[in-house]
């Protein structure tokens, strides 16, 4: 247990350094010393089901461990300990691998919609409708001129029927503003801060991944957002749309095939969500209402996201 190349990540549990430090591998080794009936929550959760966090709710990696009722808090180094209320209990075993080294596992993790509920303590109001765009969106399979979506991690009722259980708790407001705007159809946490900066700002609310056609009704593409009636649409491209060669060459041939295809196509990137998003809702706004839409009021100056 002295060993070089051993150490302890929880005390009581000593690990092989050889094992990645993974959300996955750290909850798999505490699950060693975890009491029945515990389970994972709040960020450690979120990060096990593989939804979208922002990097300010990640600075700590102590993992965050829920029990029902009047349970004892686990406590110690790297584990936060917090208590639900036994009328909302709820948890799952959920199979989850160790991408880097193929091991799979079961881990007892709180209900997806309890996890977005909870984290109303740690984001803000944008990362929290994210949170749930990405909790009740399932995956997206183009089928004709319609998209045919599978079941999300959670429905909408049911992360509305926990916001209404944790009302008077803290983060009850955020949680009451929140739900009002999650959507089905948002495949990132940056699809779903610009569709909220745009509503913003005074445009329309935008469609979400839907196919667009052609004027002879035939299929063009799959686009992130989407203002049908302009034939307007707006694509974020991240980093990797960059340094991808067969990212880089497909989003040319996308957005000829956009033109083609009599759609107007705008690109965004990260600066415009996290450095200053007003240059591309002006363009947006412009192109919009070039192509038929009449605003009801000026546009709206507003604030970049938190990376």
């Amino acid at each position: 247990m002295r060993a070089r190349d051993i150490h302890s990540p929880f005390y009581g549990v000593h690990i092989d350094d050889s094992v990645t430090a993974t959300v996955e591998n750290r909850c798999h080794a505490y699950e060693a010393r975890m009491s029945r009936p515990h389970a994972f929550s709040h960020v450690t959760a979120a990060q096990l089901y593989g939804l979208p966090l922002p990097l300010y709710a990640t600075a700590n990696d102590d993992v965050h461990v829920s029990v029902p009722g009047g349970a004892q808090q686990p406590r110690g180094r790297g584990v936060a300990g917090h208590a639900i209320a036994a009328e909302r209990w709820a948890f799952r075993r959920l199979l989850v691998r160790d991408y880097l080294t193929g091991d799979m596992f079961e881990l007892c993790v709180v209900e997806p919609a309890i996890v977005w509920a909870q984290l109303a303590e740690v984001l803000d109001h944008d990362d929290l409708v994210a949170l749930g765009d990405a909790i009740v969106t399932g995956e997206m399979t183009p089928d004709g001129t319609e998209v045919v979506m599978s079941p999300g991690l959670a429905t909408i009722s049911e992360v509305e029927a926990v916001e209404r259980a944790w009302a008077g708790m803290r983060g009850s407001r955020l949680r009451a503003r929140a739900v009002r705007q999650v959507r089905v159809g948002s495949l990132s946490r940056t699809e779903s801060l610009l569709r909220l900066m745009v509503v913003r700002a005074g445009i329309p609310e935008p469609l979400l991944n839907v196919m667009v056609c052609a004027p002879d009704g035939s299929p063009v593409r799959v686009a992130d957002l989407v203002w049908r009636e302009e034939r307007v649409l707006t694509e974020y491209e991240g980093d990797d749309h960059r340094t991808s060669r067969g990212k880089f060459r497909g989003d040319i041939s996308k957005f000829e095939e956009y033109a083609d295809g009599e759609w107007h196509g705008l690109r965004a990137h990260a600066d415009d969500l996290f450095v200053d998003p007003n240059p591309l809702i002006a363009r947006l706004w412009r192109r919009l209402v070039a192509r038929g839409w009449r605003p009801d009021g000026a546009r709206r100056t507003v604030k970049p996201a938190r990376p």
